[in-house]
């Protein structure tokens, strides 16, 4: 499965999608694409385990390992390794002269029951307590380079569970706020240096925390996603904060959120494009960027073309219920258990990365209960390259 994780106006100007190719066994290439492009594992994984790989760094070819809502990788030009949140606004540098530069580098993430350690050529380079924010495991390319990776492995004892919680905790690690360039919380990455004789590492962004309402435009409070009260950066008040492992084919996604006409609402997006959840039905909404070709009113909105409009059926002061079902290309969107949507996906590039949307300057938000479920396999495939 893959994504880019990229912003409006990069959307906006029709840049090459990304292409991953593999040998069906062992080795995977990113070859191009724009942003941030992802190579994700089908299944998420809990318990014991150690991932590792090898990674050919260096001459404009780096790769990162994406863990727990951090991407870890080389900077095969340099002595160094950079850790970053998913959504890149968090990020450290540290020093060290394990990585070979411009050659074949060996690469371990560990996850037990205390930590996340990541090694390089068997220096340990990156620690932290284990957080279980995210539970998927991919592959990062920047979308202007390319990327060699082989001996792709799993060992352990890693366990697939029946349902991912999207909001487990408060950093909204997984989650990013690229598309209208909106913030969100810190990661709370660590920024101990584990090798003495290494430069004190380099850091960007430690706030604002996850209370710091005021700053954000997305964070976690009691237990829900709620908007915050920085809503001035989207193109007109636009906000979406998307969950970078895109919607899988047989994947559900479900959540509940609070209604206020006009007041307190939020509607789901796939790819660019928002499913507006409106009383007299559904009606899509491309989420568009300022200062570019696109000339779309921020806040346009049509009715699904080629089918008859099915009321949504919300219910004003109280929490409704809203399920994203994915078939293939097909979405259907069920909202308080009536199907209001139900054809194929709205995805010009076949982009299917779930996010939700307001106007940040009209509405507020509140969401809870965000979880995935998928007809996921018990055991881990022998195979990491077939999905079974």
């Amino acid at each position: 499965m893959h994504s880019t994780i990229a912003s409006a106006k990069d959307y906006s100007e029709g840049k090459t999608p990304p292409i991953w190719v593999t040998d069906g066994e062992t080795n995977v290439d990113h070859l191009c694409g724009f942003g941030q492009d992802y190579l994700w594992l089908r299944y998420p994984l809990e318990g014991n385990f150690v991932f590792e790989l090898e990674s050919k760094d260096g001459n404009w070819a780096e790769s990162a390992i994406v863990v727990d809502g951090l991407r870890l990788g080389a900077i095969g030009s340099s002595n160094a390794v950079y850790l970053k949140s998913q959504s890149g606004d968090d990020w450290v540098l540290f020093n060290t002269k394990a990585v070979k530069k411009n050659q074949w580098n060996h690469y371990t993430v560990t996850m037990d029951d205390e930590f996340l350690s990541y090694r390089v050529n068997g220096t340990l380079v990156y620690r932290e307590d284990r957080s279980r924010s995210s539970p998927w495991i991919g592959l990062h390319s920047e979308g202007n380079k390319k990327t060699m990776v082989r001996n792709l492995s799993i060992t352990g004892t890693p366990t697939i569970p029946r349902e991912v919680n999207l909001i487990p905790d408060g950093n909204l690690r997984g989650w990013s706020g690229q598309y209208f360039g909106v913030k969100l919380p810190a990661a709370n990455v660590n920024i101990n240096k584990r090798e003495k004789e290494a430069k004190t590492p380099r850091r960007y962004r430690s706030n604002p925390k996850v209370a710091q309402i005021n700053n954000l435009a997305w964070t976690v409070k009691d237990g829900e996603l709620v908007s915050g009260e920085m809503d001035k950066r989207g193109f007109n008040g636009q906000s979406c904060i998307r969950y970078e492992r895109p919607l899988g084919d047989g994947e559900t996604i479900r959540y509940e959120f609070f209604y206020e006409p006009g007041k307190t609402e939020i509607h789901p997006t796939i790819g660019r494009v928002a499913y507006m959840l409106r009383p007299e039905g559904v009606h899509l909404h491309w989420m568009n960027a300022g200062s570019t070709s696109w000339k779309i009113p921020p806040d346009y909105e049509v009715p699904v073309p080629e089918s008859d409009p099915q009321p949504c059926v919300l219910i004003p002061r109280q929490w409704n219920k809203v399920e994203l079902d994915r078939n293939g290309n097909h979405l259907q969107i069920a909202v308080n258990g009536e199907t209001v949507f139900d054809q194929e996906a709205q995805s010009r590039l076949g982009d299917m990365v779930f996010g939700l949307y307001h106007n940040g300057t009209k509405t507020s938000a509140r969401i809870r209960n965000v979880t995935l479920r998928g007809n996921w396999p018990d055991n881990l495939p022998a195979n990491l390259f077939v999905a079974e």
